[in-house]
């Protein structure tokens, strides 16, 4: 599980630890470890090299998939908006260093020198990266040696994570409210659950003047059926004679099958109370992604919160949990690494 946060100078990383402002005689000085390296201030400053057509740092952003990478720019001139988004497939380039190479072919950027932040889905740590359910393998020691600077690597839930930082009350959604009502003013610690083509987890910790990111690979965690609508979920899924996840359960072949829908909604209610338990996330839970529109609705949302609510093991801690849908907003992965930069950046 990999840790970012920002607080009083602390800058994220994305392999697992984050340091703290290293203090010095002649002032302080701020620093990241990104893939074994300490980043600097003088790291992070605009240079000609970085430099927009109209001035500003532009950041080259790639979200980095299974069947290749989106690649987009975000420029300080234009407060951090994704733009020139353009998707390339494995089958176009062998490796995703030649992708990235095309791409700033594309847009004329000299990449010695060039700030890159990639999000990974997949877990982030090591010297290669790689997607959990294939694609490009990327060697970071050989990126760094194109791009003269350490590249920033988050995982694709943590950039979720990220995008949810600056939401606003207009943005969310009640989903299961506890009796009483709750606070949704996005103080305090939330687990995050993305729904898309597969399912992230990660946590989102405001309690003061900190923003932390909790990363987690809890959707591949083992599943197994409670009771008999789930076992004939269970036996029409095709896992290819793998071990049944939370992920499979709710995504998988055979998953989405007609009259599926309100066993899978019971199954993410669960998985939901269990990733708020395990983060300690008693301020409730984030749900987003396109791939929730069937399963909260109607006779689903009643399944989703009949499991999500129920006390478990003579505790009632979960009785206080609230579940909300949050509206992603456009590009959500590429907008979550840009604001990770930012705070980065800013510190």
């Amino acid at each position: 599980m990999a840790r970012d946060a920002v607080r009083h100078g602390d800058e994220p990383n994305n392999g697992g630890e984050a340091r703290r402002a290293l203090d010095a005689s002649c002032g302080a000085m701020r620093a990241v470890m990104l893939h074994g390296h300490i980043l600097h201030d003088e790291d992070m400053v605009s240079d000609p090299a970085t430099e927009g057509h109209r001035g500003g740092t532009r950041l080259l952003i790639a979200q980095v998939e299974p069947g290749g990478a989106r690649f987009a720019l975000a420029t300080e001139t234009g407060n951090w908006a994704v733009s020139a988004i353009r998707h390339i497939g494995v089958g176009e380039h062998p490796t995703f260093l030649s992708a990235l190479r095309a791409y700033a072919d594309m847009h004329r950027i000299d990449l010695a020198g060039h700030p890159v932040a990639l999000s990974v889905a997949g877990p982030v740590g090591g010297p290669v990266v790689s997607c959990t359910h294939g694609g490009w393998f990327i060697a970071l020691r050989g990126l760094e040696a194109l791009t003269r600077r350490p590249p920033l690597v988050i995982n694709d839930a943590s950039a979720i994570a990220w995008a949810t930082v600056d939401l606003g009350r207009d943005r969310l959604r009640p989903v299961w409210l506890p009796a009483g009502g709750t606070d949704d003013s996005l103080r305090g610690r939330h687990a995050i659950v993305w729904l898309t083509a597969g399912l992230g987890v990660a946590c989102i910790d405001k309690s003061d003047e900190r923003i932390t990111i909790l990363d987690s690979e809890a959707a591949h965690i083992r599943w197994a059926p409670s009771n008999e609508a789930e076992r004939a979920l269970a036996d029409r899924l095709d896992t290819a004679g793998t071990e049944l996840s939370v992920e499979a359960a709710l995504l998988g072949a055979g998953a989405d099958d007609h009259g599926a829908d309100m066993v899978r909604a019971g199954i993410l209610g669960d998985f939901c109370r269990t990733v708020a338990l395990s983060f300690g996330a008693w301020d409730g839970v984030l749900l987003g992604g396109p791939g929730l529109a069937q399963l909260l609705a109607g006779g689903s949302l009643r399944a989703f919160g009949e499991r999500f609510h129920v006390s478990t093991g003579g505790t009632s801690f979960n009785q206080r949990l609230s579940a909300w849908r949050f509206d992603d907003g456009r590009d959500p992965v590429l907008a979550g690494v840009a604001r990770c930069w930012r705070s980065l950046r800013q510190g």
